[in-house]
């Protein structure tokens, strides 16, 4: 996969999106794979305000389910292992194919 932007900000970028979406499954997914990429809980955070702001209303109530994800990675005492590791080829949007 090329591209000028390496996995984690691609991930923190679907993550945003999936927001603005509403699709709680891939919140998980891209909100985990930016996590295992090194993002930080501020980054996803911020990604999550962004998701927020462009889906307006519906993306709020959304946010929750992509908050609940963050609370269980960053302060269940170890952050889960996603189901692919960061340097995974599989594309980032891979998860709407599913």
């Amino acid at each position: 996969m090329g591209g000028l932007f390496n996995r984690e900000p691609r991930e923190l970028i679907a993550a945003g999106i999936s927001v603005a979406a509403h699709c709680e499954s891939c919140m998980q997914r891209h909100i985990e794979h930016a996590a295992a990429c090194g993002a930080t809980q501020e980054e996803i955070l911020e990604t999550i305000e962004v998701g927020i702001e462009m889906g307006s209303g519906r993306a709020t109530v959304a946010a929750r389910f992509a908050l609940e994800v963050m609370d269980d990675l960053f302060h269940s005492g170890a952050r889960r292992n996603p189901v692919l590791p960061c340097a995974a080829r599989e594309p980032v949007l891979s998860c709407i194919t599913r």
